[in-house]
């Protein structure tokens, strides 16, 4: 998923009502796809590492939060500075009740782990393949489809996966 991706934020509702509706029953693990070159997306990818790292717990809220406000980040920054660009993400971020003040996001940016973290997570995606937002696997292996399920496709072919055999 990259979180300035209108696709991707199309998809967020579906996929937060299966993380919801499969609780203890599927393990879903998102990987961030941000572009290195697209500033913007590589900043709130970094930024979410830092309120990941304060409290895991709010992460979906983190998504849904950047999702609500993605306009700010790509329409209303296009004549910013770097520094003016993280500054908006910081102030977003804080803004959202999530725990983490501006100034620790800010912080973020300045540490070595959480941009090596996004580089590894581009790096992982592109090791298998991922080209395009949102992009989903299930078990390891792509389903390029997926990216139009409904939520009813999505629950069909988890249930699918859940029965005995």
């Amino acid at each position: 998923m990259r979180r300035l991706c209108p696709d991707s934020k199309n998809n967020w509702p579906i996929l937060r009502d299966i993380i919801e509706r499969f609780s203890g029953d599927l393990t879903v693990r998102i990987v961030l796809f941000p572009l290195p070159f697209h500033h913007h997306t590589f900043f709130v990818t970094r930024a979410a590492y830092t309120v990941v790292n304060h409290n895991e717990r709010v992460y979906n809220k983190l998504v849904s939060l950047i999702f609500e406000r993605q306009m700010e980040l790509k329409t209303g920054a296009v004549n910013l500075t770097e520094d003016e660009v993280r500054e908006r993400i910081a102030s977003i971020i804080a803004s959202g009740n999530l725990g983490v003040t501006s100034a620790e996001v800010m912080a973020g940016f300045s540490d070595d782990s959480m941009y090596n973290r996004a580089v590894l997570d581009w790096k992982h995606s592109c090791d298998r393949c991922i080209s395009e937002t949102p992009s989903f696997a299930v078990n390891g292996i792509k389903v390029p489809e997926a990216s139009n399920f409904t939520l009813e496709d999505w629950i069909k072919a988890i249930r699918s996966l859940l029965k005995p055999q």
